[in-house]
């Protein structure tokens, strides 16, 4: 106990580098895998850019000011509103079931009912697309704006957060590289709720920062009301809050009932409260959704277990279990938690039938997941907009896009060896740590693309921006 006491962040710090290794490992075995050597280039590009910005704009003291930001910040304003004159192509995918369903929501037209029992994750941005569809009325651009608009408020709650870990002029950094980001710029194009889960997530964050440093009662619950009420919001756009939370409580558990044993009747209760109105924000949702489509939801996730498993498919889509799911789909009386009950028994199979292959198959899961999320990013664009890209698709936006991820990376590992050094880190700091980690480990899991790799671009920003810097306040 007397170690963990000690040696708490250092031991984060040693996994959080282990971590970003094996990403940067695994981005050179997907360059090799994919044959797309230009890559290799990129990595080597971006290595000399975290260099420089090190050596240059911190080193030599040549700080980032307020006129400087404000400029970039005009730019931006000015980058994001290009989206709105974009052509486009009609949602496809998963894409089109957000906007199909949101126009249903907004018209009173038929749900796909079954579909969204079976996945109702998918209600989340459904209806929060939907309400806008009627107040603003059914036009692609009221996707286009409202994701920029949710990033641009995201924006405002990184430097609020980065501000209150470092300072004024990290957190000008930080707000810079997340909106100069261009996975951020290519997502808004898409009817998908990450933009809006970065959105209710950096709010979350915030209000954690603001729940360790309450010192009175009443602001205290006040702030333990409003983490459970966001964390179950960010929850309804893509179900990965229980992370946030267990993150949470390990670090709330450390803090108060290890370090320095200190009000723990309070944070027992406090963290009762964050449950109860989590836990409430989503059975509200899905009574709603019940009542809409007229079906029971499932509370398995059984397709994406299934997916996971699979080894044909390498962990991502499986043919074989979308197979099972139309079956089930077809019968009647339709159940959605017994077809995904049904999926998930049989992922638990294969796992266990995998045997010592599941070794291969986890890491093989964990490069898809990590190693290309700026390339998969601007090959999605490429489908959704209508240009005619032809042959050339590797273009200036996707290097950057590349570029851009492999420097983030880069930075976050830049993070874990500052971190080591330091005798202690910031709370949100050692949360944000065990979120990436707890995301990272449950998504390798179950199905894998480099899409569901999003929602640590948040966290990752916050830490790489204090990465580079190097300065912070307990």
């Amino acid at each position: 106990m007397k170690f963990l006491k000690e040696k708490f962040s250092l031991i984060l710090s040693i996994l959080y580098i282990i971590l970003m290794l094996g990403i940067c490992i695994g981005i050179m075995i997907n360059i090799i895998n994919s044959s797309k050597y230009i890559y290799f280039i990129y990595f080597l590009l971006a290595i000399i850019i975290v260099f420089l910005i090190n050596l240059f704009l911190f080193k030599k003291n040549k700080q980032i000011n307020q006129k400087f930001f404000l400029i970039s910040l005009v730019i931006a304003i000015i980058l994001y509103s290009l989206l709105l004159f974009l052509p486009y192509n009609e949602p496809y995918v998963d894409y089109a079931t957000f906007y199909n369903n949101a126009i249903h929501f907004a018209t009173d037209g038929a749900y796909a009912s079954k579909y969204m029992a079976l996945f109702p994750h998918l209600w989340g941005y459904i209806m929060f697309l939907g309400v806008l569809f009627k107040i603003f009325g059914v036009n692609y651009l009221v996707v286009i704006i409202s994701n920029v608009i949710l990033n641009f408020i995201s924006t405002y709650f990184v430097f609020k957060i980065i501000k209150s870990i470092s300072d004024k002029k990290t957190a000008y950094f930080g707000t810079i590289l997340w909106l100069y980001n261009p996975i951020n710029l290519i997502w808004c194009m898409f009817a998908f709720g990450g933009t809006a889960f970065n959105t209710f997530l950096a709010i979350s964050i915030y209000l954690t920062i603001n729940f360790f440093k309450a010192n009175h009662l009443k602001n205290k619950l006040l702030y333990s009301l409003l983490m459970g009420l966001f964390l179950g919001i960010t929850n309804l756009f893509r179900p990965v809050s229980i992370i946030f939370i267990i993150a949470f409580l390990i670090v709330l558990i450390y803090e108060y009932f290890i370090k320095k044993p200190n009000n723990r009747i309070l944070n027992v209760i406090c963290t009762v409260i964050i449950f109860v109105f989590y836990i409430c924000v989503g059975k509200i949702s899905n009574i709603y959704l019940e009542h809409e489509i007229g079906y029971e939801s499932a509370t398995s996730v059984g397709f994406t277990l299934f997916s996971g498993s699979d080894i044909n498919s390498d962990g991502s889509w499986s043919a074989t279990g979308s197979k099972i799911l139309n079956e089930g789909m077809e019968k009647e009386p339709f159940d959605a938690n017994e077809i995904q009950n049904n999926l998930q028994s049989l992922a638990i199979e294969n796992y266990l039938n995998n045997g010592i292959k599941n070794i291969n198959l986890l890491l093989k899961k964990f490069v898809l997941l990590t190693s290309d999320v700026g390339g998969y990013s601007w090959n999605s664009a490429t489908s959704m907009l209508d240009i005619d890209f032809q042959d050339n698709k590797e273009n200036i936006i996707s290097f950057v896009s590349v570029l851009g991820y492999y420097i983030l990376i880069l930075i976050n590992l830049l993070f874990g060896i500052y971190a080591i050094k330091q005798k202690e880190l910031p709370v949100i700091s050692n949360i944000l740590i065990l979120f990436i980690g707890g995301f990272t480990i449950a998504s390798i899991i179950l199905e894998v693309s480099p899409r569901y790799f999003l929602p640590t671009l948040i966290p990752l920003t916050i830490l790489g921006s204090v990465g580079v810097v190097k300065k912070q306040k307990n």
